[in-house]
């Protein structure tokens, strides 16, 4: 199949809410330990807020993406933001970080 055969996505970013602001983030992971990672802030007018991109030595894909989601809550407290929406691939981070009665999960 040519690279033209292959069905593309239309994907859009979606600002926040009115009084809101997204964090955007990702992480790529190349075995052993090597990490590379990016965070978006943007508030609902679509203005980028802060952003940051770190390189780390994380030894998965999960602990690497969850480094960056905590890199940018740093970031989002460091600026003094609230009301936050994390958007990342990794489901299974974001899903333990919404579960409201997580008790894991402690304020920065």
């Amino acid at each position: 199949m040519r690279n033209s055969q292959v069905p593309r996505l239309h994907m859009q970013w979606l600002p926040p809410p009115i009084g809101h602001h997204k964090i955007n983030s990702d992480a790529s992971w190349f075995p052993p330990d090597h990490t590379g990672t990016g965070i978006a802030i943007r508030d609902s007018n679509r203005v980028m807020i802060a952003g940051s991109s770190l390189l780390k030595k994380c030894g998965s894909v999960t602990e690497a993406k969850a480094t960056v989601i905590l890199a940018g809550s740093k970031l989002a407290a460091s600026l003094q933001l609230q009301d936050i929406i994390f958007k990342s691939d990794s489901e299974e981070i974001i899903s333990e970080i919404n579960k409201k009665h997580n008790k894991e999960w402690y304020p920065l």
